[in-house]
This record gives structure tokens, sequence and C-alpha cells, in this order.
């Protein structure tokens, strides 16, 4: 018999990001690990197995088979029809892979969702306002749930004092610009330091942000 020691977890993706399904199993021998892709409903659901190239080379699935089995499938950029649910499959029957059995050799399985949302949610803006300030804005219109709040970051790095919990839509600085669930940040072009990529992050699940080239 074989059991699962770690089973994947469901996650939410955007398009164009890469998703990681672990999977480890125990047993006497050592159980054969599949993967296999989900679609429909029961009991109309169809399963495809994943295979290391699958999806014009997007899915790569690695396996270990010491001690214990440990596999891993990697999804690159995902997209919406990525979406879906993920199986793990497990057996250490001889006879696993013998279609003419009946009835077939059960596989233990454990499964989890991945759900890819489109990442065009965001609208960003870099206007000059004189003085040598630009001011940086971002419009998040469709988010894929509540936002919890939003900051900035600099080349990767969060910048003090830009983060906020707020949730509520009718802040002054959203309503004066006609943003939803906007965020504004103020950058004085005139420091030489000031040049960079700024990425405004808005906390929702899974985080959207969106990014700003600034000159020096």
């Amino acid at each position: 018999s074989a059991g699962f020691i770690k089973s994947p977890l469901s996650q939410m993706k955007l398009t164009e990001d890469s998703a990681e399904l672990h999977c480890e199993v125990t047993g006497s021998p050592i159980p054969e690990v599949q993967w296999w892709f989900v679609e429909g409903e029961e009991p109309n659901e169809t399963f495809t197995q994943l295979f290391d190239g699958a999806r014009q080379e997007r899915v790569r699935i690695n396996a270990t088979y010491i001690l214990h089995a440990t596999s891993a499938v990697y999804l690159a950029n995902l997209t919406l029809g990525d979406s879906g649910t993920y199986e793990c499959r497990a057996s250490n029957d001889p006879d696993r892979n013998d279609l003419r059995k009946t009835p077939r050799i059960k596989w233990i399985r454990s499964q989890a969702n991945v759900l890819v949302f489109e990442r065009e949610w965001i609208n960003t803006s870099s206007v000059a306002l004189g003085d040598n300030t630009t001011l940086l804005s971002c419009n998040l219109t469709s988010p894929p749930s509540p936002v919890k709040g939003h900051y900035w970051a600099k080349n990767g790095k969060k910048l003090k004092d830009t983060e906020d919990g707020s949730t509520d839509q009718s802040m002054t600085h959203v309503a004066l610009h006609k943003l939803i669930f906007g965020k504004l940040s103020r950058v004085k072009t005139s420091e030489s330091d000031a040049g960079g990529i700024y990425t405004c992050v808005f906390l929702t699940t899974p985080e959207a942000n969106g990014t700003i080239e600034v000159k020096s």
C-alpha cells in the first residue's frame, strides 16, 4: 500500500506567472507517482496525464525515488486554460499500468486546484507636474478579490510611508483622479537616485502589481 506524506496545495496565480505543485508518497516498494489534469465535473470529468514537456514545453516534471517518492510539476507562463484540478496519483502495485486488469488497479489520489486570473487589471501612468516632480499612479479596475491595502516598491524594495491598509473606494485621491482602488505616490525626479523601476502592489489574492520606469 501507499500513503501521502505531502499533498499538492491549491493556489491562485496570474497569467504569465508560474506554478509549482509538490507530492510525496511513501510505501514499500516505493510507489510510482503520476500527474493528471482533471477537466469537468463528476461524473463527466475527463483525465489527461501530464508528461514532461507537455503544453508546448511549459510543463516540467521532476521525480526522485529514494526512500520514498517525491515529485513536482512546474507550470510555466500560465494561461487561463491552465486553470483546473491537478491530481497526484501513486501506486506500488506491480500491475498498476496493466489496463487489461478488471477492475483496474486503484491508485491513491490527491488533488489541488490552480486558478489562473487575467493579469490585465492595472493601468499605470506617469505625469510630470512641473517643479521637477512626477506623479505616478496605478488604477486597479477589476481586482480578483477584495483589496486589503497597497504599497509602492522601488527596484523591488518596499518604499517607506507608502503602505496603506485602506480599502475604501471614496478616498480623496481616488475620487479626485477618478480611479478605482487607486494609489498615488509622489516621486521627486530631481533627486539623482530617483530613477528606477517603481511597482505598485495591491494586496489582493493573488497580489496584483503594476510597474512604471522612471528615468534618472
